[in-house]
């Protein structure tokens, strides 16, 4: 009998998806099979501004002054308002509250005609 499969996958690639004015934005993508139940995939995404002295944040992306709420309420509504188009019975359990609290962990990519908001699955 011969050995049992045992896969190993990494894979890393990024994409960058903007790149106009100074302000440039990549993104990765991960994909890990360590030969566990279910192999994991992420995204990361990483903006910078020629002349800034770090990464970009999304209040540098998004003037704050122009929303009529906070830069973070913005957010979160934006996250329940899709939650409940995709969803509306699930959306129930996906209160504000929930959202509020992994608040901290949303990234963001810039495109060429948009800023894309996302949680990691």
């Amino acid at each position: 009998m011969g050995k049992a499969f045992t896969p190993f996958v990494y894979e890393l690639t990024f994409e960058q998806t903007y790149n106009i004015s100074g302000t440039v934005s990549f993104t990765n993508h991960k994909y890990i099979n360590a030969g566990g139940a279910h192999p994991s995939k992420m995204m990361e995404s990483r903006s910078f501004g020629i002349g800034l002295s770090e990464e970009m944040s999304l209040s540098t992306v998004i003037d704050e002054d122009s929303l009529d709420v906070s830069l973070s309420e913005y957010v979160i509504n934006l996250f329940v308002e899709r939650l409940k188009e995709i969803d509306s019975e699930s959306a129930e359990k996906y209160t504000y509250d929930y959202v509020r609290e992994y608040i901290g962990y949303v990234q963001f990519c810039i495109t060429i005609d948009s800023v894309d908001l996302y949680f990691n699955q």
